[in-house]
C-alpha cells in the first residue's frame, strides 16, 4: 500500500531515471507540508504552487497568473521537463483555457513525463486530472490504490503517468528483431507454454538446454518443426563442471553474438514477461522503446509460489497453465530481484553481469518504465524438492560459493521437504485488477521491500528456528562439557615440572577448539538468519492469531454446512432408492416389452403366411369356379342336345298318325 514516502521514492525513480528535475508542481498547502519535504533536495522542484496561493478571482485572472508561473520555471528548461499535479483542485484545471501553453507540447520536452498523484476523495478526480493533461501528453498509464497517512487514515489515490512519446503507437516506433535465448535445466513441464507465449509475443527463441534428462529435447524438437523454436542446442558441459554457470552464461552471449537480431533477451524457462501496456506484445513494445533511442530495459519480478491448494490441483492430473495452477504471488524482498537489466540492444561493447541479472553497455539508456517478470520458480511440493534439494544445489555448488551466486535457496538446504506457502502470505492474482492495483510496483519498483535474505514461508521459518535452537542448545552442551574436561586436566597436571601444565593446557586446547570448529563456524553463518527468522516469525503471529480465529468461524460454518449436507445426502439417498426401484420397474417392463413383442412378430409371420395361403387358394377357387362355369354351359347344350336326340328318336320310333296330311307329316323337315 502506497504511503507518502513511497510517492516521493516515485517522484524521485522518474527524475533519476530521466536525468530530468521537476520544474512545477501544484499542491494543496495540506499537501505541501506533508508530502514534498520527503522529496529530496537534489531533486526538488525549481517552482512549488499551492493552490491556496493562485488568486481566486476570474479564470482568466487565474490563468494569466499561472501563465506567469510557468514562463518564469521555463528559464530552467534545460533540466526541467516535468510538470507534477499533486492534489490539484479542479477550478484550477478549468480555469486553464485550451490555448494556453499549460496545455501544449511546448512546455514539455521530447524525454518529458508528467506525473499527477491525485489525492482527493472524490470519485471523480482523475477526469479532471486527464482534462488538463491528455491534451498536452498522451496517457501512458493509470491505476488506483489508498494512502495511508501518519496518523492512521486513508485517502483515495488516483494515478496517472502521462508522456509525449510513452505510447507503443508513437510514429517513432520500429520494427526490430526480437531474440529471446533460454537456458534450461529439466523445466519440461513448463517448457512448451513459455516458448509458445513467446512465440505468440512476436520473440524468436533459442533454447540452450544443459544437459536436461525430463524430456526436454523431444519437446524441443517438436517445437522446431511446428516453427515455435527458432534454434535448439545441448550445452555439452560435464556433469562434474566446477564453472557451470558461468559456462552456460558464456555459451549463451556467444550465441547472442551471432543471432541475426536487434535485441536480446535473456529469458529463463519458467518465467513469463509482459510489456507495461496490457494487450501490447513484447516486440511492440521494444520496437517503441528503440524508436525512441533506448538501448536497455529493467524489470520488475512477481514470484507465483505454490500452496496447498496449487498442489491440490496438481494433483488431479490433466494439462493446466501457469496461471490456472498457481493464482498466488508476492514481490520478492532479495536486492537481487531489483536488477533485472535482461534485454538489450546489440551493440559492440556489452558485458553480462551479475549472474546473468544485468547487462553492461557503453552509453546505456535504460527505459524509465519497467516490464513485468511473472516468475514461477517453485511450482509444486514435489519440484521444489527435485530442484533445490537434489538437482540445483549439488550443480552449482562449486561456483556459487566462490562468487556468492544463486545462494536464495541455501536456507532449505538442510531440510528434505519445502512445505507450501499459505494463502494469507500471497496475493490472489486477478488479471482485470493487478494491473491498475499494482501500477506503481509493476512499472518502478518503488513501494516494495527490499532485504538482503530471502523472506521465508512461514512454515520454513519455524523449522529454521527449532533447528537452529537445537544447534544452539548442543553446542553449549558440548563447550560446557570439554572447557570442564579442560579444567580438570590443567588442574592434575600442576606438580608436574614447569612446561607440562602449559603443554597439557596448549594441547587441550587445540583439541577443544578442533572438536568445535565446525559448530562455531555454522553458528556465525546461521545466528543472523536466526535473528531475522524470529524477527519473521514474530511479524506474523499476529497473522496466525487472525487465521486462528478465521478457522474458528470457518469450522462453526463448516458444523452448520456439514448438518444440511447430511440432511441433503439422506434424501439423495432415498431419491437414489425411488429411483433404483423405478429402474428396476422399467427394466421388467421392458423385458415383457420385449416378448410381447417377439410374440407379435411371430403372429404377425404366421398371418402373412396364412393371408398368402388364403390368397393361393382364392385364385385356385376362381379357376375352379370358372372350369366349373363352363362345364355347366358345356353340360346344358350337352343336355339340349341329348333331349333333342332323344325327342327326335321317340319321334321316328312312333309312326305317323294316319290322318294327318302330308303337310303336317313333314313339318318337322322343313
Amino acid at each position: 500500500m502506497p504511503t507518502e514516502s513511497s510517492l516521493a521514492e516515485i517522484i524521485h525513480y522518474f527524475c533519476e531515471r530521466q536525468k530530468i528535475s521537476a520544474c512545477l508542481i501544484v499542491a494543496s498547502a495540506d499537501t505541501y507540508s506533508r508530502i514534498l519535504p520527503l522529496i529530496p533536495a537534489q531533486i526538488r522542484p525549481h517552482f512549488i504552487l499551492c493552490t491556496q496561493e493562485i488568486p481566486s478571482a476570474t479564470s482568466q485572472e487565474r490563468s494569466a497568473w499561472l501563465e506567469a508561473r510557468l514562463q518564469e520555471c521555463l528559464v530552467h528548461e534545460d533540466d526541467a521537463h516535468t510538470l507534477i499535479l499533486v492534489e490539484a483542485d479542479s477550478y484550477l484545471h478549468d480555469s486553464i483555457p485550451l490555448d494556453s501553453r499549460l496545455r501544449t507540447r511546448e512546455v514539455l520536452q521530447r524525454q518529458s513525463f508528467c506525473l499527477s498523484l491525485g489525492l482527493a476523495n472524490n470519485v471523480d478526480y482523475h477526469h479532471s486530472l486527464n482534462t488538463v493533461n491528455s491534451t498536452a501528453q498522451r496517457l501512458l498509464l493509470e491505476g488506483e490504490a489508498v494512502l495511508t497517512t501518519p496518523e492512521g487514515t486513508n485517502q483515495n489515490l488516483w494515478i496517472e503517468l502521462f508522456g509525449s512519446h510513452y505510447t507503443p503507437e508513437t510514429e517513432r516506433s520500429t520494427h526490430p528483431h526480437v531474440a529471446a535465448i533460454i537456458i534450461a535445466h529439466n523445466e519440461s513441464d513448463v517448457l512448451e507454454e513459455c516458448l509458445s507465449y513467446l512465440h505468440g509475443q512476436g520473440v524468436a527463441t533459442y533454447l540452450l538446454d544443459d544437459e536436461s534428462d525430463d524430456g526436454t529435447e523431444a519437446i524441443a524438437h517438436a517445437l522446431l518443426e511446428r516453427g515455435v523454436l527458432a534454434g535448439y542446442e545441448r550445452s555439452g558441459l560435464p556433469e562434474d563442471c566446477q564453472e557451470r554457470w558461468s559456462q552456460l552464461l558464456a555459451l549463451s552471449f556467444a550465441k547472442a553474438q551471432t543471432l541475426d537480431a536487434d535485441w536480446i533477451i535473456h529469458h529463463d524457462a519458467d518465467e513469463l514477461r509482459e510489456s507495461p501496456w496490457e494487450g501490447v506484445s513484447l516486440a511492440k513494445a521494444i520496437g517503441m522503446i528503440d524508436g525512441l533511442g533506448y538501448n536497455c530495459i529493467d524489470h520488475t519480478v512477481v514470484e507465483f509460489l505454490f500452496t496447498q491448494d496449487s498442489d491440490s490441483r496438481s494433483a488431479e492430473g490433466g494439462h493446466q497453465r501457469l496461471d490456472q495452477r498457481l493464482t498466488r504471488f508476492r514481490f520478492p524482498s532479495h536486492r537481487a530481484n531489483f536488477t533485472q537489466f535482461k534485454a538489450w540492444k546489440k551493440a559492440d561493447q556489452q558485458t553480462l553481469s551479475e549472474g546473468g541479472h544485468r547487462i553492461l553497455l557503453n552509453d546505456q539508456a535504460v527505459f524509465p518504465l519497467k516490464f513485468l517478470i511473472k516468475h514461477y520458480p517453485l511450482r509444486s511440493a514435489a519440484h521444489a524438492r527435485r530442484k533445490v534439494l537434489t538437482e540445483r544445489n549439488a550443480r552449482l555448488s562449486p561456483e556459487r560459493r566462490l562468487l556468492g551466486w544463486h545462494t536464495h535457496y541455501d536456507a532449505f538446504q538442510y531440510f528434505q521437504e519445502i512445505e507450501p506457502w499459505s494463502r494469507r502470505e500471497l496475493h490472489p492474482y486477478n488479471p482485470t485488477t493487478f494491473y491498475r492495483e499494482f501500477l506503481i510496483e509493476r512499472i518502478s519498483g518503488c513501494n516494495l521491500e527490499r532485504t538482503d535474505y530471502i523472506d521465508l514461508n512461514i512454515l520454513t521459518t519455524r523449522k529454521i528456528i527449532d533447528a537452529q535452537e537445537r544447534f544452539r542448545s548442543q553446542a553449549a552442551q558440548i563447550l560446557g562439557l570439554d572447557l570442564e574436561a579442560a579444567s580438570t586436566t590443567a588442574a592434575a597436571a600442576q606438580g608436574m615440572d614447569g612446561t607440562t601444565p602449559a603443554t597439557l593446557w596448549t594441547l587441550q586446547t587445540r583439541l577443544i577448539e578442533d572438536q568445535l570448529q565446525a559448530l562455531v563456524t555454522h553458528h556465525h553463518r546461521t545466528a543472523a538468519e536466526l535473528e531475522q527468522a524470529r524477527a519473521a516469525l514474530a511479524a506474523r503471529s499476529a497473522e496466525q492469531a487472525a487465521l486462528a480465529a478465521e478457522l474458528a468461524t470457518c469450522t462453526a460454518d463448516r458444523e452448520q454446512t456439514g448438518i444440511r449436507l447430511e440432511g441433503t445426502l439422506r434424501e439423495l439417498e432415498e431419491t437414489r432408492g425411488l429411483l433404483q426401484e423405478k429402474g428396476e420397474r422399467l427394466k421388467a417392463t421392458r423385458a415383457e416389452l420385449q416378448n410381447c413383442q417377439k410374440v407379435l412378430n411371430k403372429t404377425r409371420f404366421q398371418l402373412d403366411r396364412s393371408n398368402a395361403k388364403l390368397e393361393w387358394n382364392r385364385s385356385s377357387l376362381r379357376q375352379t369356379s370358372r372350369e366349373l362355369e363352363h362345364r355347366i354351359h358345356a353340360g346344358e347344350r350337352y343336355g339340349q342336345l341329348l333331349h333333342a336326340m332323344a325327342d327326335l328318336l321317340n319321334r321316328l320310333s312312333t309312326p305317323p298318325a294316319s290322318g294327318r296330311t302330308r303337310h303336317q307329316t313333314n313339318h318337322p323337315w322343313h
